[in-house]
């Protein structure tokens, strides 16, 4: 299953692309695995892909299945949030075919 980029129609009628990174909400809805947030995120944990805080193991960001979104405070950015980009929906379904 290969994933392509899509556009969207924004509220204007005019066209952007699609995510290139998606919240693990939207992965569970894309993927339609039969299960939502929470759990896939615990089937990950299981799978040793994220630890105890929903935070993918370094190896699997460093591979390109995650990223993180950034949010700015004043003078300091940090990681806000873990997102999946397009080669980790296809490793996720690959590695959740087993539960």
């Amino acid at each position: 299953m290969g994933f392509t980029t899509k556009l969207i129609i924004t509220n204007n009628n005019s066209y952007k692309p699609a995510p290139t990174t998606y919240s693990f909400r939207q992965v569970a809805e894309i993927l339609d695995l039969g299960v939502g947030r929470n759990k896939l995120m615990e089937l990950l944990r299981e799978a040793g892909i994220l630890n105890h805080k929903g935070i993918p193991y370094e190896k699997y960001v460093s591979d390109g299945y995650f990223s993180f979104r950034e949010k700015m405070s004043y003078k300091y950015s940090f990681p806000a949030a873990s997102v999946v980009g397009k080669k980790g929906l296809e490793f996720i379904k690959e590695q959740l075919k087993n539960f």
